[in-house]
């Protein structure tokens, strides 16, 4: 992981923008402001190793995981455990269970990281829109669909 952060510095410029609808948002104070609660830069390739290395016990034993996973209701589709989220479509929305879940963590500007140990799939990403972080779900689904379908 050579491209991850946090971002400390209003005047670094790296970041992708992240937008509220179509306006771009310039937010650097804020962006330092939040520490490791949210103002980690990164790229799609180290978030997906960090991914990998999480849920294959190479940063700590497997073990853990399921200890991660005592899910309380927040929203649906997601659930949330000890610093893991679940995302778990209701069954309205995958009749055919062919959507698998996921556990991970996503962010309010439209970052995800999530992992389905069902279908060993991995999918990282953004969509750097504070407005419509769903949009990040969307896309995961669909991606998931794709891969399945093939």
């Amino acid at each position: 992981m050579t491209k991850t952060y946090l971002y400390q510095d209003p005047s670094d410029k790296t970041p992708k923008t992240l937008y509220y609808k179509g306006t771009e948002l310039h937010i650097p104070q804020a962006m330092t402001s939040f520490g490791a609660d949210g103002g980690i830069v990164s790229t799609s390739n180290d978030m997906l190793i960090f991914l990998e290395a999480f849920f294959s016990g190479k940063i700590f034993a497997k073990e853990y995981i399921d200890e991660l996973q005592d899910w309380k209701n927040i929203f649906p589709p997601l659930k949330l455990g000890i610093g893991i989220h679940l995302f778990k479509l209701p069954w309205i929305f995958n009749p055919t269970g062919a959507v698998p879940n996921f556990i991970g963590h996503s962010g309010l500007s439209g970052a995800l990281a999530y992992y389905s140990p069902e279908g060993n799939i991995f999918i990282v990403g953004t969509v750097n829109q504070v407005a419509h972080p769903d949009i990040s779900f969307r896309t995961m689904i669909k991606l998931t669909q794709q891969l399945i379908s093939k």
